[in-house]
């Protein structure tokens, strides 16, 4: 009874269709375009709430609450929520995909775990207030008597863990540009954001200086997602053995015209063009980058070379052993050259003029 109901459930679905399940890689653009499209899109929403703020002023009218930047339930604070939210899943993703380098011997991909949990829990922050809450329970326990103790007592945690996490952050994206550019105009955002709350600005209006202030925020969240997006995109094409390869400059007719007259001078028949890849699901191994077959092919190539090598030394043994046992053969003794004597060469004469006489 079973079985029969196995076989119905199997048979209604494609032998394939794990294999056709997207990967987490599809996650993440390929097109660095599109990464910069969705960019703009963010950057346009935060302009957006901005400009809402400061020509609805929400806060002299309550039915445009929602757009009140300080209010925790706005539609600012749950789009830096969203925001980080996003950050977390992308560095989830950094996380899985950098685990597998052979090359990381100390395990340094551990600080996309730590960065995602963080990211998790700033998102919670920015719709519930709890690390204000925390920061007055930690004021109060260290029975602080200093000026914003409210204030310190979550943010100096905050800027600890955060420039600690940076640091870590910046050795480890160094090998993309953009994402490593991204990252540092994210940390410039956030010490606007430390600097206001410190040190608010007198010069600005009080609600520019919420603009001020809430815009840097948002900017900062959009640009670590943009730099955390951007580095799983140079993973993702370091494992495809396609990081730092450069571009040909020919357009995409002179480059096809010049590939062909390639194959013609080089090749006499044409090769057919390898079938595309199939699709993977996440249970499948990830294809092996271009370096590490060369090196599964040297070694390969290696053992070989050490094989025929013991193999020919093993065949001379053999040769020289079967040399020493067989018996040497007595070399043929010529007889000396003996010096014919007179009659014998009278004889010679006779027998060769009869000879020529019969012919």
């Amino acid at each position: 009874m079973g079985s029969a109901d196995s076989t119905r459930t199997a048979a209604a679905y494609k032998s394939s269709a794990l294999q056709e399940q997207p990967r987490i890689t599809d996650l993440i653009p390929q097109a660095g375009w599109l990464i910069f499209l969705l960019f703009v899109s963010g950057a346009a929403a935060i302009s957006g709430l901005l400009l809402a703020y400061d020509r609805l002023e929400p806060a002299a009218q309550p039915r445009f609450a929602i757009f009140d930047l300080t209010h925790s339930g706005s539609l600012a604070h749950w789009l830096a929520a969203c925001l980080l939210a996003l950050v977390a899943a992308v560095a989830g993703i950094c996380h899985c995909l950098r685990r597998h380098k052979l090359t990381d011997y100390h395990g340094r991909y551990r600080i996309w775990r730590w960065t995602a949990g963080l990211a998790l829990l700033a998102s919670v922050a920015a719709t519930t207030q709890w690390h204000a809450v925390a920061g007055q329970e930690l004021a109060r326990a260290a029975a602080w008597n200093l000026p914003h103790q409210n204030l310190l007592g979550w943010l100096v945690p905050t800027v600890l863990v955060l420039t600690t996490i940076a640091i870590r952050l910046a050795v480890e994206m160094r090998a993309s540009r953009i994402a490593t550019l991204s990252l540092y105009l994210a940390l410039a955002c956030y010490a606007v954001v430390v600097g206001s709350l410190l040190w608010p600005p007198t010069a600005l209006a009080k609600a520019h200086a919420v603009m001020a202030t809430s815009g840097s925020l948002l900017a900062g969240h959009l640009l670590l997602l943009l730099s955390f997006t951007w580095y799983a995109r140079y993973i993702i094409l370091e494992m495809q053995g396609l990081a730092g390869c450069p571009k040909s400059k020919r357009s995409p007719r002179r480059a096809a015209h010049h590939h062909g007259r390639h194959i013609t001078t080089h090749n006499h028949y044409a090769h057919p063009s390898p079938p595309p890849p199939k699709r993977q699901s996440d249970v499948d191994p990830q294809p092996a980058t271009r370096r590490n077959q060369q090196l599964v092919e040297e070694a390969e190539h290696e053992a070989e070379r050490l094989e025929r090598q013991e193999h020919r030394a093993q065949r001379k043994k053999r040769d020289r052993r079967r040399h020493q046992m067989e018996p040497e053969e007595p070399t043929p003794v010529s007889a000396p050259h003996k010096k014919l004597t007179k009659a014998e060469r009278k004889r010679l004469r006779k027998l060769k003029a009869q000879q020529r006489e019969a012919a």
